[in-house]
């Protein structure tokens, strides 16, 4: 499964897929025109498959979203 952040922010550990043993923070996408691409500018903004959510949100009232782009095998 792939997600899109579309509001707030979180901390992912993303080990399984870089290697990289230090946390990542994923924000949300920015607000303007700009085309997404997931290999560059976007995987700022990507929660990859296989990847763990440490932290959603910097406070617990805090809302964080996020939109499902590609499910299944290949992701």
């Amino acid at each position: 499964m792939t997600l899109y952040g579309f509001a707030g922010s979180c901390v992912c550990n993303e080990a399984n897929l870089s290697g990289e043993a230090m946390p990542v923070q994923k924000r949300q996408c920015p607000t303007n025109d700009s085309a997404y691409d997931v290999r560059g500018e976007g995987s700022r903004y990507t929660l990859f498959s296989s990847a763990t959510v440490l932290q959603a949100g910097i406070n617990d009232s805090d809302e964080v979203l996020a939109v499902v782009t590609a499910t299944g095998v290949l992701t």
